[in-house]
């Protein structure tokens, strides 16, 4: 039934994306969003290739940080043998990832920073998921990086057959 709670019918969140993303000039990105929440941990596969090696225990979707009610797209606890990391996810549809995402980032990882109980910077792993980046939103968000003290971030690319490919720089 419809409201009897079931959960073993999902609604295909990604068929909707793919006919946004190619067969529209409408921007999806609430949709890539809807899409991730929907299959981190579900989809085994694609859950170990956006975070190799980790367990995830909790995501978030939209955490509102500051006055100005920003929020980060994604917040997703993961473990590994070492440690508990916080991977914090932007998201951007069409455009390529600039100088203006790299600082909404920095604005991030600085809020993080400052409400999240004993995390120390190298802890928070910063993900960009986009079509592309450009040279100037890498070499501006790894200036904030290092004046964090965070020694790396993944750039998690997709194509148009939503088909990701990830990589830390």
């Amino acid at each position: 039934s419809l409201y009897g709670g079931s959960t073993h019918q999902v609604e295909n969140i990604k068929d909707r994306l793919l006919q946004l993303m190619n067969n529209s000039n409408r921007q999806y990105e609430k949709h890539l969003q809807a899409y991730l929440l929907q299959e981190i941990k579900r989809d085994k596969d694609l859950t170990q290739k956006l975070f190799p090696n980790f367990e995830i225990f909790w995501v978030g979707n939209e955490i509102y940080c500051g006055a100005g009610l920003q929020s980060i797209d994604l917040l997703v606890y993961a473990r590994n043998q070492l440690n508990t990391f916080v991977h914090l996810l932007e998201l951007k549809a069409r455009e390529p990832a600039g100088p203006e995402a790299a600082r909404q980032i920095n604005r991030y990882i600085k809020w993080l920073k400052a409400h999240i109980p004993d995390i120390r910077s190298p802890q928070i792993i910063p993900v960009i998921v986009a079509p592309e980046v450009t040279t100037e939103f890498r070499s501006e968000l790894l200036t904030f990086l290092r004046g964090h003290g965070i020694p790396q971030y993944s750039e998690i690319l997709y194509d148009a057959g939503l088909n990701f490919d990830q990589r830390f720089v």
